[in-house]
């Protein structure tokens, strides 16, 4: 981050290491290049496995499906569907959410054939929503309301296809009813086994499901993008958090169920559970911008090679269950680019189609899970498909506030016997100034560069350099210790113990400035980069724990292929001389004032260790980067020292614009105090929101 003492860009500057050569979801220059080719010869050519021969498109395909299933599963008096040819009960509300996802995906090819049937459909099921419970919810069957038979997981699925519907039409029922089945199923949570949804919410085989889960996971960020956006990005990291924790093998796949009395895994491996965290992690990745949840994304979906059937070549379960993964192999594809994926759907879906022609199945499920694979597989050879995948992947950001607001605000929470109060000012755009505890100042704000803040270097696909692309939220380096910022402070809301601000960020150097010799590559004073941050003091029970959640905005029309987010720097007073490392097993040791970057947590104390500040972040390290992620400085004639959280992007193809969102744990207190916190915090985000070195 910019600031006034020289050297400090060292903390900007990327180390040598490389990422993955995987496509992020659009790449710098827009909509992915797909290739859609790929999947018409997979589709016309001989199948290796079968022998048989396809000639239709996927969307003729997928049609013919659909008229049979009109033809011979529904019923026309209520507008639902029967069970199967031979078993006229209406189906549960799992079926349902196969169904009503083919009719959606249909709604996208052929909207004045299907949108009609799909807005039908959607009215039948009205009969399994249940409103006189305390919190509604879908019953499995048609229900007079009043009912406990609910599964968890059949809610989320609805939650899911209802998001899509939503994105495609514009229609708020649809959106409405997902929200209202996401809430019910987040009355699954509880803290036995530390968390985790139920199955059933009457705890039927007293089990909490993969499948009750990730569904949620991928329900909530696809909800995200239209409402109450951090909320529900938190609920998906907790949940996918839980579910690493108690049920994914060390392949990377899932066990089906851990038993909450007396923590049994039933671990067999289903190829839904596995397919929807593949999505979880895929959405955690478009939300938060964070490389890591896309490289689990591919290490499970490598690891679903062992889903398949050496026979037949395609997953070995039924379809009801497969189709959720072939979804997440087109999705993975749409991400990835990777064609090892698209063929692996292919393959599923010929031998789906190839079943159907020959002996197709007579359960609705099964064929309307055939329906949407293909259909899923028409996405990639149709523009309309292309068009809307390109939309619905695409992070959404929030509406821009409109003019500049006032900064000065303070929050304020009881901690350790005293309390904790942060300080914020309209001159350094709502930078945090101040923040003190028992009667002491632990920030030395002497320029625009010296707070609790965040900032962002990129190289402008040219080799990188400190300073020379730095948005930094509290201004810029003429600002100096002047009266006022060249950032914006755009929004700004302070309640009792949280602080929530957006800031267009000031570029640290004017155009035709210098840093170290190198030339400053802006051409305006001021970015077009917005920074959101969020501050509450109290997090997971510890008064004295500050959670800190930023989001990196980077506009379209730049070009990079190298980023460093500054997410969180500290300069402190010269009296907290004493660094410290937050070892494995919670204990501490003393280490140099370098300047260096580590992998382990930073601790600035006071001599007499009466007061300490504490960094941690459960999204470090950087994925190429393992080796660096803290760094510390102390400048001696300055008297000031620092400590930053930083984390590195990079992709020779170039960075997507869009969000970057990245989450802290900023610990004060005495020396015991700030260790203890930030072990639970570590401890607490578990061994899979931390790094992976056999990944």
């Amino acid at each position: 981050m910019g600031n006034m003492i020289p050297g400090v860009a060292l903390g900007l500057i990327l180390l040598g290491g490389s990422n993955a050569s995987l496509r992020t979801t659009r790449g710098a220059a827009g909509a992915a290049s797909v290739h859609p080719a790929l999947a018409l010869r997979a589709a016309s050519d001989q199948d290796a496995t079968t022998g048989a021969h396809h000639t239709d498109s996927y969307a003729d395909a997928a049609d013919a499906v659909m008229e049979s299933i009109e033809r011979e599963l529904l019923d026309g008096a209520t507008g639902g569907y029967a069970q199967a040819r031979d078993k006229r009960e209406p189906e549960f509300m799992w079926g349902n959410g196969v169904m009503f996802s083919a009719l959606v995906a249909a709604t996208r090819h052929e909207p004045e054939k299907y949108r009609a049937r799909m807005e039908r459909f959607f009215a039948a099921m009205d009969r399994y929503w249940d409103d006189k419970a305390d919190i509604p919810g879908y019953e499995p069957s048609p229900t007079r309301g009043g009912g406990n038979d609910k599964y968890y997981d059949d809610n989320e699925w609805m939650a899911i296809t209802f998001a899509e519907a939503h994105e495609l039409t514009g229609d708020a029922k649809y959106l409405e009813r997902a929200e209202r089945a996401l809430r019910f199923s987040f009355g699954g949570w509880d803290d036995q086994l530390g968390g985790g949804i139920w199955w059933h919410e009457g705890h039927k085989d007293g089990s909490k499901n993969t499948c009750a889960n990730a569904p949620a996971a991928v329900a909530c960020l696809r909800v995200a993008r239209f409402v109450e956006r951090e909320e529900h990005i938190d609920w998906a990291r907790r949940i996918v958090s839980w579910t690493n924790t108690h049920l994914q093998d060390k392949d990377g796949l899932f066990f089906d169920n851990v038993r909450v009395a007396d923590g049994h895994v039933a671990k067999f491996k289903m190829t839904y559970n596995s397919g929807l965290m593949i999505r979880a992690n895929l959405g955690l990745f478009r939300a938060t911008g964070n490389r890591r949840f896309l490289d689990e994304a591919v290490r499970i979906g490598r690891a679903c090679e062992a889903l398949v059937d050496p026979k037949t070549g395609v997953y070995k379960n039924a379809l009801r269950f497969t189709h959720l993964l072939v979804e997440a192999d087109v999705e993975l594809y749409r991400v990835t680019q990777d064609e090892t994926f698209l063929r692996r759907a292919t393959r599923n879906g010929n031998a789906a189609l190839e079943r159907w022609k020959t002996s197709p199945p007579k359960e609705l499920i099964e064929q309307a899970a055939i329906a949407r694979m293909l259909w899923l597989l028409a996405d990639t050879e149709t523009e309309v498909g292309r068009a809307f995948w390109d939309k619905a992947d695409a992070p959404r950001l929030p509406p821009e506030p409109a003019a500049a607001v006032p900064g000065d605000s303070s929050i304020r929470g009881a901690a350790l016997g005293s309390e904790i109060v942060i300080t914020t000012t309209t001159r350094l755009a709502g930078a945090i100034h101040s923040l003190t505890w028992n009667g002491k100042e632990f920030i030395d704000s002497a320029d625009h560069g010296r707070q609790l803040q965040s900032a962002s270097n990129f190289d402008c696909a040219t080799p990188i350099t400190g300073e020379t692309f730095n948005p930094t939220e509290a201004g810029s380096r003429r600002d100096g210790a002047g009266p006022a910022s060249t950032g914006q402070l755009l929004q700004l809301v302070a309640r009792g113990n949280t602080l929530e601000t957006t800031s267009r960020m000031a570029f640290w150097l004017a155009p035709g400035e210098i840093s170290e010799g190198n030339p400053a590559k802006n051409t305006t004073v001021l970015s077009n980069h917005l920074l959101r941050k969020r501050v509450r003091i109290g997090a997971m029970g510890l008064d004295h724990l500050i959670r800190y959640d930023v989001t990196f905005v980077v506009p379209p029309g730049e070009h990079h292929t190298q980023a460093v987010f500054e997410a969180l720097t500290g300069y402190m007073p010269w009296e907290f001389q004493k660094f410290w490392t937050l070892e494995p097993d919670g204990t501490i040791a003393p280490i140099n004032a370098g300047p260096a970057e580590q992998t382990r947590p930073l601790i600035f104390s006071t001599d007499d260790s009466k007061f300490a500040m504490g960094i941690y972040s459960p999204d470090q390290p950087s994925p190429g980067y393992q080796s660096a992620g803290y760094g510390r400085w102390a400048f001696d004639w300055a008297k000031v020292v620092k400590w930053n959280c930083v984390f590195r992007v990079s992709d020779s193809r170039g960075l997507p614009p869009g969000q970057y969102m990245y989450r802290m744990y900023v610990a004060v207190g005495t020396l015991d105090d700030v260790r203890s916190a930030l072990h639970a915090a570590r401890r607490a985000a578990g061994p899979h929101d931390q790094a992976h070195p056999s990944k």
